[in-house]
């Protein structure tokens, strides 16, 4: 009796791992678009979350732009300012997705600010242009620029 009941256990855990294999293998049923629109979603919310991992995940191993050299001091960067007291707002306004094969063009217009003690720092709304790549995990950053003139809004002068 004792080892129908351990064969019956075995037998369900490995029914239990083959259905998280299946569902992890299965894929992506969003369009190519679709995801990347997700994307940045997700990495508003993470601006507004102060989450540097949950913003992170969303850029490329391969990731290099003309201000920084790669994700290493991206992620320094994004990190030294999610640290900012205050509480972050963050509004993007998205065009659609230009794709071209396993690559894609976003350009984005940001309206942010930093409030803190009832104090609003803004900067002007600025346009942020992304190019993103797919890769196994799915689609991710490789370039952007334009998100420096958000700066100001940091400042000490801004407060």
């Amino acid at each position: 009796m004792v080892a129908r009941l351990k064969l019956a256990g075995v037998i369900l855990a490995g029914i239990g791992v083959g259905l998280v294999i299946v569902w992890k293998l299965q894929p992506d049923r969003r369009s190519d678009s679709q995801q990347v629109l997700e994307a940045l979603v997700d990495m508003q919310r993470a601006v507004e979350a102060k989450d540097t991992g949950a913003f992170m995940r969303h850029i490329s191993e391969e990731y290099k732009d003309s201000t920084v050299e790669n994700k290493r001091e991206l992620t320094r960067l994004v990190q030294s300012g999610l640290y900012e007291r205050g509480e972050f707002h963050c509004e993007l306004q998205v065009g659609e997705p230009e794709l071209q094969g396993r690559t894609a063009r976003v350009d984005v217009n940001v309206d942010f600010r930093i409030e803190r003690e009832g104090r609003a720092s803004t900067v002007k709304p600025f346009a942020v242009r992304t190019e993103w790549a797919k890769e196994r995990s799915g689609w991710r950053v490789i370039r952007a620029e334009g998100y420096m003139e958000a700066e100001p809004a940091f400042s000490d002068a801004a407060w």
